[in-house]
């Protein structure tokens, strides 16, 4: 398996976890709330809650863009700190980065 095929997987793991997260936080308040809605202290749980798991999301794009980046001779401080404050979209622009390296490669070495 290709390291883009372990990363769609991993990114579309990760985005259906945190879409069943967002309903089972909405029914957890529904069941043991009823009609008040949730207190104070349930809400920023809850906030503190996704926060955590944002930050584990972007710090592991991060590292996983460290390692990419060494491997691809790009900056490597520079795609660390913007995995890090933007999670899986640094990973899509990544991606497309270097797909729009090789394609500008390959028309140069067609051109000549």
């Amino acid at each position: 398996m290709k390291s883009i095929e372990k990363l769609i997987l991993v990114a579309i793991s990760f985005l259906a976890l945190s879409k069943i997260a967002a309903i089972l936080n909405q029914a957890y308040f529904v069941f043991f709330t009823g009609e008040q809605g949730p207190t104070i202290l349930q809400k920023v749980l809850s906030q503190q809650i996704y926060f955590i798991l944002y930050s584990i999301v972007n710090v592991g794009s991060s590292i996983w863009l460290f390692v990419e980046s060494r491997k691809a001779e790009m900056k490597v401080w520079i795609w660390t700190l913007f995995g890090l404050f933007f999670g899986l979209m640094a990973v899509v622009i990544f991606y497309l980065s270097g797909i729009y390296n090789q394609l500008k490669y390959e028309g140069k070495q067609g051109s000549t």
